[in-house]
């Protein structure tokens, strides 16, 4: 069976539309797309995800220009007829994403909440937080015992990719100092000091932005090359995917 793929004709006719997020082309390279035999412009645009197919020449280098940048797929990937491999996995970001902005407000919110109500909403902070520990450690297992272990096994050149993903993983120094914090906010009923509170928001916040950019990093990574894996080797990519996951991530578990 053909892989299934984007054209440029594709992405012309979804721009057109308004149906994709345009970034303006500013990578210097791009000038000398110009000047680049048919061939080699038709190279690099499956070297990001898409055929040139039966388009014209400026056309492909229009979409040469916006697909260079790192966010095109991230943001357009609902374009790629393979969106479904990778659908669940960005609604999980995005739930972490939203929990963490409550998070944030929850926790600006406790200096100008009175003393009676503190010892309530740390606890509900506490709650909150840690069972977001809960799930984002889960999302970060699978990642790395099967999302990332295929890429590594079998695409060349994907190890120094994820290895400092990995890394991320593994450090819980920020999440063990916000954890400390809040346990100290519950036992004293939300009566702490000011340097206190402000220490707990500036350990949020320093965790809330690594952790944007960390799901940022994965998704620009890994979008591309999961999107644009051949049948054959989604299917091996399959077989490294716990039942777990696979119920976790796929509503429906499409063959392709």
């Amino acid at each position: 069976m053909a892989p299934k793929v984007v054209s440029v004709n594709d992405v012309i006719r979804a721009m057109s539309k308004g149906d994709i997020t345009v970034t303006k082309p500013t990578d210097p390279a791009l000038k000398n797309s110009s000047s680049a035999s048919n061939a080699e412009l038709e190279k690099e645009l499956l070297n990001h995800g898409i055929h040139a197919g039966k388009s014209e020449r400026k056309y492909q280098e229009l979409v040469l220009g916006m697909v260079k940048d790192d966010m095109f797929w991230v943001r357009n990937y609902s374009l790629h007829p393979n969106a479904h491999r990778v659908r669940g996995w960005i609604r999980r970001h995005d739930r972490f994403r939203a929990c963490m902005r409550e998070m944030v407000k929850m926790i600006a919110r406790i200096p100008d909440t009175a003393s009676t109500a503190r010892a309530q909403l740390a606890y509900n902070l506490g709650a909150k937080f840690n069972a977001f520990l809960t799930e984002l450690d889960d999302h970060g297992n699978f990642e790395d015992a099967e999302l990332f272990k295929y890429f590594i096994d079998n695409i060349d050149g994907c190890w120094e990719d994820f290895e400092e993903l990995e890394a991320q993983h593994a450090d819980h120094s920020m999440t063990d100092q916000i954890v400390h914090r809040l346990e100290k906010l519950i036992a004293a009923q939300g009566n702490v000091s000011q340097a206190e509170l402000v220490e707990l928001q500036y350990n949020f916040y320093l965790f809330y932005r690594g952790s944007l950019a960390h799901l940022a990093l994965e998704e620009k990574m890994i979008l591309q090359k999961w999107l644009n894996l051949t049948p054959q080797e989604y299917r091996h990519f399959r077989s490294y995917l716990s039942w777990k996951h696979i119920l976790t991530y796929y509503k429906f578990f499409k063959l392709l």
